[in-house]
């Protein structure tokens, strides 16, 4: 029967809020995704042309890296959206690929970059042929109202891309340079051509073209993570459970619940793991006054549903407004933990009890799981960026191995998307540019290897 009523808790839960959202789901998530999605195109389309039209900016390279930051940034809001909106979950590998895409716009940015300031000076620099190619939208882009543009019909400058990118792909160059600079903005487009996509995904434009989902495949490049997070977690339930056996403490099992959801929730997080850790329980902390007062002070006087809903509203809506108006990730972390970790200490009841070494019982659980947990992120730290740095360099040079005697060659996209794959979703920002530096020569290699082998003394000496 306990579990039968835990069961209907969860399914009635799921149900309800199931509800909410369908009634409350005006896209807001959705708009701010799209939005975002036509800014990084378009700056990123506007950076790059940019570095075409004139002299290479020393702001450049911290632009790209704040570019990147904030691709990164991404993945909480295609989650959000992705759990708001049951059409996009259904394209989620759209946003995936539109994701890609600018990463591999941004990429080849990079690329020209270097190239034009290493070869400054000379005759060789992007003709007229070339510059023509670059349809207008994308020339324009750093004009006011572009991102506006985009998002209202982003299907015009996609169709321009893709046309501008088979030109480029096909044009002539007469030395090695002038091809590298096609190519690379060819794919610069692409990646823009896929952002797009995502955009009008977003935006339900019609007459979007509709991709296979199934040429996609991102792949987990590196299994120690995932295996260490595992451990972590483990450990840390297999310690509370020896400690519950040896001394038959009767709220042991919500500590371990809030040690387990700490821990598996955290784990994704890398570098900011231990501080997020530190961060819930500061939170439990915060909360612990709250729930006594309602609880103790506030619920006794009130005996009716509508007066019991006003009272949690005295909590949860400040709450929600400051866990959604939160912009730094810690703050928004210490937020959400209040949030939910409120209604489990006020364990409201159809008949409530105000029992208080029952609810100070409780909370010391919430606290020791919450400490626990930041014990193993302590005792178990999540893989460094030095070291996650080389284990994706030692893989891509065992994938670069394979490629070599394969007898059929992958697509450019998917070794692409598996490069990518092992470091875009890394928390670490450091990681990430550390692995994107070390697989580019990678990826050119895998791109065009007889071009590689036509030009020696092109190439960096890295490559």
């Amino acid at each position: 029967m306990v579990a039968i009523n835990r069961a209907s808790e969860i399914c009635i839960g799921i149900a309800c809020a199931g509800v909410v959202l369908a009634g409350t789901d005006l896209g807001g998530a959705r708009r701010r995704l799209a939005a975002a999605f036509a800014d990084l195109a378009a700056e990123t389309a506007a950076g790059f042309t940019r570095t075409l039209a004139g002299p290479p900016m020393a702001s450049a390279e911290s632009e790209r890296h704040e570019l990147l930051r904030r691709i990164i940034a991404l993945e909480s809001a295609v989650d959000q959206t992705l759990g708001e909106s049951s059409h996009v979950r259904h394209h989620a590998l759209t946003l995936e690929r539109a994701v890609h895409g600018l990463l591999r716009a941004l990429d080849g940015w990079r690329r020209i970059a270097t190239h034009l300031s290493r070869s400054a000076g000379q005759q060789n620099r992007a003709g007229e042929p070339i510059l023509r190619c670059i349809p207008s939208e994308v020339r324009l882009a750093s004009e006011p109202g572009v991102n506006e543009r985009w998002m209202s019909d982003p299907v015009a400058p996609r169709r321009a891309c893709e046309s501008a990118l088979h030109v480029l792909l096909a044009i002539p160059a007469d030395t090695a340079s002038l091809r590298l600079l096609a190519d690379e903005i060819a794919a610069i487009l692409a990646g823009l051509v896929d952002a797009l996509d995502g955009l009008a995904l977003l935006v339900d434009c019609p007459g979007r073209p509709l991709r296979n989902p199934r040429s996609f495949r991102p792949g987990l490049s590196d299994w120690l993570p995932p295996l260490v997070n595992a451990a972590r977690a483990l450990v840390a339930i297999a310690a509370l459970t020896v400690f519950w056996l040896a001394t038959a403490w009767t709220s042991a099992a919500s500590a371990m619940v809030f040690t387990a959801s700490t821990v598996l929730t955290l784990s994704s997080s890398g570098d900011a793991a231990y501080g997020g850790a530190i961060a819930a329980v500061i939170a439990i902390a915060c909360v612990l006054p709250c729930a006594a007062i309602m609880k103790f002070a506030l619920l006794p006087a009130f005996e009716t549903f509508p007066a019991f809903c006003a009272v949690l509203a005295l909590f949860l809506i400040p709450a929600g407004f400051a866990m959604a108006g939160s912009r730094q990730p810690k703050r928004a972390a210490v937020f959400t933990t209040i949030a939910f970790a409120f209604l489990p200490l006020l364990a409201p009841t159809n008949q409530m009890s105000y029992d208080t070494a029952q609810f100070y019982n409780s909370a010391l659980a919430s606290l020791a799981g919450g400490a626990i947990a930041a014990l193993a992120f302590a005792l178990m730290p999540p893989l460094s960026p030095v070291l996650r740095t080389r284990r994706l360099l030692a893989l891509a040079v065992h994938d670069l191995r394979r490629l070599a005697v394969a007898r059929r060659l992958p697509k450019s996209d998917d070794w692409e998307n598996r490069m990518y794959g092992g470091s875009w979703r890394s928390p670490s920002r450091q990681t990430h540019l550390s692995a994107r530096n070390c697989l580019r020569p990678y990826r050119s290699a895998a791109r065009s290897s007889t071009f590689v082998i036509s030009l020696p003394g092109f190439l960096p000496a890295q490559s």
